[in-house]
């Protein structure tokens, strides 16, 4: 049940932030932005591992921490 719960927290965070930063990642042509591609591939990679919701936005969107 909790597992549930937190992967629809995570998921939310996700879709939440994606939408939030949508247009910083296209007005900023730096070259520490990753691809919308590259971001999902990264989620797929860190899905389960064991860090924090800070390290897990702070790899998918570094452009959140410039």
């Amino acid at each position: 049940m909790n597992k549930t719960i937190n992967r629809t927290m995570v998921v939310s965070l996700v879709i939440m932030l994606m939408i939030l930063f949508a247009g910083v990642g296209s007005a900023n042509s730096d070259s520490a932005s990753i691809t919308e591609k590259e971001r999902l591939e990264l989620a797929n990679k860190l899905w389960g591992t064991d860090i924090t919701y800070g390290e897990y936005i702070e790899q998918l969107f570094p452009e959140a921490y410039d």
